[in-house]
């Protein structure tokens, strides 16, 4: 549903002059200004909020794409970082069944990308340090189990799910969770007129008698 509603909205962000706090707005209505919205905007470098600041008036006609200044530098952000980009768009006023503040449209804009950190082994102080191979349990009734230096793997033996994910003694799933793949989406009418549902209900009762 956010998905959905990021590709529904009227308001679109691109880059023009990112660095110096530049960009362009493009207002995508045929019928409203962007008068009864204001856009709020944050820094982000390596997740952590440095920047943030707010653009009271928005005079972008319907159809047309107006360049915006937000106001801020980078003269002091950490240019080793991931930086980050967020833009909101916000009611100025309640409308209808949305409050004031309801974020209408957003976007998010990469200013410096993440770097991967180099691990070659060849770069290390010491290369000749031992690397410890993961351990596989495989006695354990209900799991298969991996453990390796600081983590842990835990799959079910039922249904081969990974139910277990402990990195440095945290738990990364949550109690009784399972990390299982899910390709359902919900039918259409073209699923229904062309008899899927039946098809499938056929299917499966043909693979409960093979089995």
């Amino acid at each position: 549903m956010y998905e959905v509603g990021y590709f529904y909205q009227s308001i679109w962000v691109t880059p023009v002059d990112l660095p110096n706090g530049a960009i362009n707005v493009y207002n995508e209505n045929f019928f409203r200004n962007l008068d009864d919205y204001y856009l709020e905007w944050e820094l982000q470098a390596d997740g952590e909020i440095v920047r943030k600041g707010m653009v009271g008036k928005l005079n972008v006609a319907p159809q047309q794409t107006a360049t915006v200044q937000l106001g801020y530098t980078m003269d002091d952000i950490c240019q080793d970082k991931e930086l980050l980009l967020n833009i909101m768009f916000k009611l100025k006023k309640a409308e209808s069944l949305l409050p004031a503040g309801h974020v209408v449209a957003k976007k998010q804009l990469t200013i410096l990308p993440y770097k991967t950190p180099d691990l070659a082994i060849s770069n290390m102080p010491n290369s000749n340090i031992k690397v410890c191979a993961p351990t596989v349990i495989e006695n354990d009734v209900n799991y298969l189990i991996v453990e390796g230096e600081h983590f842990r793997l835990d799959f079910d033996k039922h249904d081969g799910y990974l139910c277990k994910y402990e990195i440095n003694g945290r738990q990364l799933l949550n109690e009784g969770s399972k990390l299982t793949p899910n390709f359902w989406r919900a039918p259409t009418d073209n699923d229904l007129g062309a008899g899927q549902k039946k098809k499938v209900c056929s299917l499966e009762k043909y693979r409960d008698l093979s089995e």
